[in-house]
């Protein structure tokens, strides 16, 4: 009797133990309060603020450039997603449509084309706030940003 009490007792422990690291693996590193283990990135405008020295003037500019290119490019970031994810439902179905899916990912690829003319009016439009000084720093900024590994 002895052996069988304490075999239940270990099993109520580890069950009570499983269902702890159950519950804080599901609630993630968010729960009790902490900021998990990668904070948030910095905002890129407070960063260019900062870089770049801009006045309050150029400050607002940049801040409705800003607005501008992401409300034009949301919807073509949409359009690129919803592409990417058709032609991976082609490829995914009962009986994969490569035709369709590569159909799929050339309409994905002319939108990022889109997105990426958007991004080269968006670098000129910063450049014509900044002063000869800023646009040399502006050039150093998005030379590092191009070589480096996008965050995962």
């Amino acid at each position: 009797m002895k052996s069988s009490n304490l075999k239940n007792i270990a099993l109520l422990v580890l069950l009570l133990v499983n269902v702890m690291l159950v519950t804080l693996l599901w609630q993630g590193p968010k729960a009790g309060g902490g900021r998990g283990p990668n904070p948030p990135p910095p905002r890129i405008d407070n960063f260019l603020n900062k870089a770049l020295k801009l006045d309050k003037t150029q400050q607002a500019t940049l801040q409705r450039l800003r607005e501008e290119h992401f409300e034009l490019t949301k919807e073509l970031h949409e359009k690129a997603r919803a592409s990417k994810r058709e032609m991976f439902d082609a490829l995914t179905s009962t009986t994969p449509d490569t035709v369709l899916a590569n159909e799929k990912a050339l309409q994905a690829a002319l939108v990022q084309g889109k997105i990426d003319k958007a991004l080269i009016a968006h670098y000129m439009d910063i450049l014509e706030i900044c002063s000869p000084e800023q646009q040399a720093e502006l050039r150093k900024v998005f030379r590092k940003a191009i070589r480096r590994p996008p965050p995962r």
